[in-house]
């Protein structure tokens, strides 16, 4: 399963999408139970809605609890919903501590058989998607677990680079161009995690896809940015840039791949990553 759909310059994440939607279909379906069983549809739907929000809320603040060294600098950066990051047994604790207190003056029995069956329903849907986001459709795309190739390209000074010579650190290999909002909205993040993890056994590489060494020199420089950045050598007919990201990167910008120390794919994401999903990952690679 793709993890993101380009539309034009939007990328879609297919599994916060996907989980969205369903959780959506679950207040659909306790609405339905509702009025089936002689409840009020619309103080159900209220309650489930509430409790979507609760639940996502809890999924975001569980995250950030765990990874609070990446948001301590930024705390309001918490907020950014849009941006990669929840732990989902938090948020369905918080929806399950405040259910009780949401069905108060209700009619309890029903309205707790009502609400339990959209969680129900809510949990079934969530982990068959995730078991299908799992599954291998026979796509060319890297898969955890696998051997990343080595890749040779050249570093704002025109010196030659390749993947093979950071073997022995987790690497961080994100996909970017100065055209690229989302891009530049993720890049002090990077950079952060650079400083943070440099002597910790983890690196930080961007390769700047289809532009010139100058291009890509002046965007770092005016966001104030300096990790290591790769991209194509001048000649050759195509960009080894694009190539590398149409084979490897997904269907659009940032895209990245966390790189086990012995070179293998830990795992990747497809738009925009916040500085605690970056962290999440380095702490599980290099616990």
């Amino acid at each position: 399963m793709p993890e993101a759909i380009a539309l034009g310059p939007l990328v879609l994440p297919v599994e916060r999408l996907g989980t969205l939607l369903l959780l959506f279909a679950a207040v659909w379906f306790t609405k339905r139970q509702a009025a089936a069983g002689g409840h009020d549809p619309a103080r159900a739907g209220t309650v489930a809605e509430l409790l979507l929000l609760i639940g996502i809320s809890g999924a975001r603040l569980g995250f950030a609890f765990l990874n609070w060294a990446a948001y301590r600098e930024a705390p309001w950066t918490v907020l950014y919903l849009w941006q990669p990051g929840f732990l989902p047994v938090a948020g369905f604790a918080a929806a399950a501590v405040a259910a009780p207190f949401l069905l108060r003056g209700a009619r309890q029995a029903g309205g707790i058989r009502t609400v339990s069956a959209g969680f129900a329903v809510a949990a079934l849907l969530l982990t068959a998607f995730s078991t299908v986001m799992d599954m291998d459709f026979g796509t060319e795309a890297l898969r955890p677990g696998a051997e990343v190739p080595n890749i040779r390209l050249v570093n704002l000074d025109g010196a030659e680079v390749e993947l093979e010579q950071l073997r022995g650190t987790a690497v961080v290999l994100n996909f970017w161009a100065s055209w690229c909002g989302p891009c530049r909205r993720e890049m002090p993040a990077l950079d952060a995690v650079q400083r943070d993890w440099e002597n910790r056994g983890a690196t930080v590489v961007g390769i700047n896809v289809g532009e010139n060494a100058q291009t890509a020199a002046e965007f770092m420089a005016s966001i104030g940015v300096d990790f290591p950045v790769w991209l194509d050598g001048p000649g050759g007919d195509r960009d080894r840039t694009v190539e590398l990201h149409e084979r490897y990167g997904g269907p659009g910008l940032p895209s990245t791949l966390f790189i086990n120390p012995d070179g293998t794919l830990h795992s990747s994401q497809v738009g925009e990553l916040s500085r605690g999903l970056v962290h999440s990952r380095l702490s599980a690679i290099l616990p």
